[in-house]
This record gives C-alpha cells, sequence and structure tokens, in this order.
C-alpha cells in the first residue's frame, strides 16, 4: 500500500477513536463495568477469558453495535478498545487469506478495502499476500488455462477410484471410454499401448492441477469422509 493510504487510515481511526470514547455504550459499559479503570491492553486477553458470560455478552452486544457503523473493525478488536482504551491501527486494505488444507484448490484470499485506494494499492497488496500464500499451496503457482480433458479428468477421478482388490486402473480407464469420450473419441485410452500408464498419470496430473492436491491424498480424504471420519 502507498503512504497516502496508510496516512489517511491513521487519521480516519484516530477520529473514529474519540466518536466511539463518547459513545453512550461504551462509556455505559465502562462505567458500570470496569469502574471507569481500564485494563492495560495486554491484559485484555486474560481479563475477557475470567469475565462471566453476562459481562462477556454485554461486551459482545456493544462492540456488534459499533462494528455495524464502522465496518473496517472487527468485534474482537472493539471488543478490545472499549476495555483498553486502545483502538487497532485502521487499515486501508486488509488481506484475509483462507487457507483450505484438506483441498488446496478451494483456498480463497479477500481484501477488505478502504473504497478509496487506487488500482495500483490494491494490486500490490493482493500481489503481497498471494506470495505469502503460496508459500504454503502446494499447487500450480499461476492460475493456467486448463485442458477440458483434465477438467473432465478430475471430475472422473473424485467419483471413480483405484482400489487394488476391487478395481484396476485398465477397469477406470474402460469406464472412462465408455462414459465420458463418446463426445470425445480422441480422449480414449483402451485402443492406446500404453494406456496403463498414462491413464493413471494424466489422472494424477488432472488433480493436481485443479486441486492443488495429491491424487492419493483426495482419495484419503474422501474415504474418511464416507466413513465419517473427517
Amino acid at each position: 500500500m502507498g503512504n497516502a493510504s496508510d496516512e489517511r487510515a491513521a487519521a480516519v481511526g484516530k477520529a473514529v477513536s474519540i466518536l466511539l470514547n463518547g459513545r453512550d455504550s461504551v462509556q455505559d459499559f465502562r462505567r458500570e463495568v470496569l469502574r471507569n479503570n481500564l485494563v492495560a491492553p495486554g491484559n485484555f486477553i486474560t481479563w475477557r477469558q475470567k469475565r462471566d458470560s453476562a459481562i462477556r455478552d454485554r461486551l459482545n452486544d456493544v462492540a456488534t453495535g459499533i462494528v455495524k457503523s464502522y465496518p473496517a473493525y472487527e468485534e474482537l478488536d472493539v471488543e478490545k478498545f472499549i476495555v483498553t482504551g486502545e483502538l487497532a491501527p485502521m487499515q486501508a486494505i486488509k488481506p484475509v487469506p483462507e487457507f483450505s488444507e484438506i483441498v488446496p484448490g478451494a483456498s480463497r484470499i479477500t481484501l477488505i478495502i478502504d473504497p478509496r485506494c487506487s488500482a495500483k494499492e490494491v494490486s500490490a497488496a493482493y500481489a503481497e499476500t498471494k506470495k505469502l500464500f503460496f508459500s504454503r499451496y502446494p499447487g500450480p503457482k499461476r492460475d493456467r488455462a486448463i485442458d477440458p480433458k483434465y477438467l473432465a479428468l478430475a471430475e472422473f477421478a473424485v467419483l471413480n477410484r483405484y482400489d487394488k482388490k476391487t478395481t484396476t486402473w485398465e477397469d477406470l480407464y474402460t469406464k472412462w471410454d465408455q462414459e465420458v469420450c463418446g463426445a470425445h473419441p480422441d480422449w480414449t485410452y483402451g485402443q492406446k499401448a500404453n494406456a496403463r500408464t498414462n491413464f493413471p498419470r494424466d489422472v494424477r496430473r488432472a488433480i493436481k492441477s485443479v486441486a492443488g492436491i495429491e491424487l492419493d491424498e483426495l482419495w484419503a480424504q474422501i474415504d474418511r469422509t464416507e466413513r465419517g471420519q473427517a
């Protein structure tokens, strides 16, 4: 982010802090619960954990009402402000990466943006967050166009699994040829001498490209889900 956005966010944050200090619900909580003795910022979490549910609920109610008016803040940040007087710095662009450990391809990045930020600032913030995100992500690092055949193979692999005891790779590519390749005769494997090696290879590549996970791990996740262990 550029300095202009950072400075603007800091100035807005100071103004919000002044406004919130004068808010009736904040003053009432501080007077009736804290006896006007603010808690040291470093002790907030411990203080909150030791309060009974009625006080925590009241604190949350006050914070929720404030967040509706000031969506740049989260409820926990506002709760801390009410109790300690310290308001978390307002961010012009706040990245919220959500990483899926089970299927990395289902991961997402959300940016909470001050609408006055420039497109250049947003792009820079996204690039920085994406770089950190991909340090954990095992799949492809760029979103390239995926061959329609690979998309079909990935879907097929989710619904049809190899099991050396009951289902062979030959069974699978035969089923693939019969059920999927009617409209795509060039996708068939059964008539090729190297089908037994090419089909599992292509399925593994398809799953890694589409879902960002190894095929065996995906099948293991599906098995655990079906057994109610996920």
